[in-house]
Order: structure tokens, then sequence, then C-alpha cells
């Protein structure tokens, strides 16, 4: 039997902990950076393991990211245990992201680079050499002494680098006679 006088406190001094997943395409660039595109989902989840007065899921996830080091914060917030985001932008994206939970503790916060490039690659082909296009037929006739040169280039402002491209040829007869990547 508990009395009106008779109260129970329950101490919470434990902040949450936000874990951050990057969906797919992302390559690593280095420690806390990732090559991204805009389609690549970011989420954020936050957990409240250390309380017990307050409830677990009653949290809120902030995150905020400025653009190429600009100064300027886009500053968001969600309240909930998750949230999934993209950027709508290619750039060098500056991300921060903490989480508080109901009774005001607040984790310190987390700082990831995001660079997003959804820029293709520009393919370049270059003759070096005797050739001849026949428009009507849409066919390039070369000699044995023509050369071919393909380059692949990532466009800028935040080139990935590590650009392929797989290319192939044939003759009249429809022979293969050669592919290869560069």
């Amino acid at each position: 039997y508990c009395s009106d006088a008779e109260r129970f406190f329950i101490l919470d001094r434990t902040p949450p902990v936000t874990t951050k997943t990057v969906g797919e395409p992302k390559l690593v660039c280095g420690d806390n950076c990732y090559y991204i595109t805009q389609n690549t989902q970011i989420t954020l989840t936050c957990v409240d393991s250390g309380s017990q007065g307050c409830n677990s899921n009653d949290v809120t996830i902030y995150w905020r990211y400025q653009i190429n080091n600009n100064g300027t914060w886009f500053e968001f917030s969600h309240h909930g245990p998750e949230v999934t985001f993209t950027y709508p932008e290619d750039s060098n994206h500056t991300l921060e992201y903490w989480c508080a939970d109901k009774c005001g503790n607040e984790e310190p916060k987390h700082t990831e680079i995001d660079i997003v490039d959804t820029l293709p690659p520009i393919i370049t082909k270059e003759f070096i050499g005797p050739t001849y296009y026949n428009e009507t037929e849409g066919i390039r006739y070369i000699d044995g002494v023509t050369v071919i040169q393909i380059n692949a280039t990532d466009q800028e402002p935040h080139p990935v680098g590590g650009v392929t491209c797989d290319w192939d040829y044939e003759v009249l007869d429809a022979q293969k006679l050669g592919q290869g990547e560069i």
C-alpha cells in the first residue's frame, strides 16, 4: 500500500544513441564519408536503451546538413525512433545528427560527409586515322591502321572516379573481333 505522500522517482541520465544506415548505391570514400546518389536513402535510428522511466520510443531525432561547407544549415527533426531521407541535390554534404529522449538527455552530435553524385560519366570516342561514315547505312568504315581512342571521365562537381567503360566491335559479317574495358 502506498500513500499519497509516497512517490517513486526513476532517474534517467543516459542519452539515446543514433546510428546511420546508408542505402544503395554507395561507395565508401573514407572514414565517415560516402559517395551516394540523390536516390540513396539515409536512415537514422535512435535507441534509448537506458531509459526506464521515460518511454524508450519517445525520442526526437535531429539532423542538419550544409552544402560545400557554405555555413548555411538545413535543419530537420523527427519525433520517433527512425527517419529516412535523401538529398535533393548533387553536392558535398556535411551531415550532423543526434537524438534526445523525453527526459532531455541528448547524445553528442555525429558528423559525416555524404558526397552526392548523380551525373553519369562522359564517354568520348575519337578516330585517329582514315575513316568514313555512311549516314544511310549508319556504319563507320575504318581501315587497319585507324586507332579508336575511348575516354571516360566522371563529371564535376564531385567525380567519384573509378569509371569503367566496356566496349566491343565487329566487322561487316557480324563477327565480334574484340572487346575490352578501360
